[in-house]
């Protein structure tokens, strides 16, 4: 339907805008589900994602997209932009709990915030 196609044409276009905003900088991604994935193949500069992160032990031994996917609190410090792949319904309240160990990131959801 056409709302659901200008619903994932919004999600690209927030996606491509903050990527330029923190042009030149490492990215990561938090969560290496369906909407992690879609973050990544999204971006234009791609090989800017140091690392995904998810909650999972049974997904922080693996890699994503050739990029390894870590513990939440193993975001390397040099990281200030954190896309959120979650599902926009939880992802707010998710990152709400977050617990970082050095700066916090500033966040990038996928979604509007309405």
């Amino acid at each position: 339907s056409k709302a659901l196609a200008d619903y994932w044409n919004g999600i690209g276009a927030r996606i491509k805008a903050a990527e330029s905003e923190c042009a030149e900088k490492s990215i990561a991604i938090y969560g290496s589900g369906f909407y992690g994935a879609y973050i990544f193949s999204t971006l234009k500069n791609a090989e800017r994602v140091a690392c995904f992160l998810d909650r999972s032990p049974f997904q922080q031994t693996k890699k994503l997209f050739g990029k390894p996917i870590r513990a939440p609190e193993h975001l390397p410090a040099d990281i200030d932009t954190l896309f959120v792949g979650l599902n926009p319904a939880i992802a707010r309240a998710t990152m709400e709990r977050m617990v970082w160990l050095g700066k916090p990131p500033i966040l990038v959801f996928l979604d509007e915030g309405k």
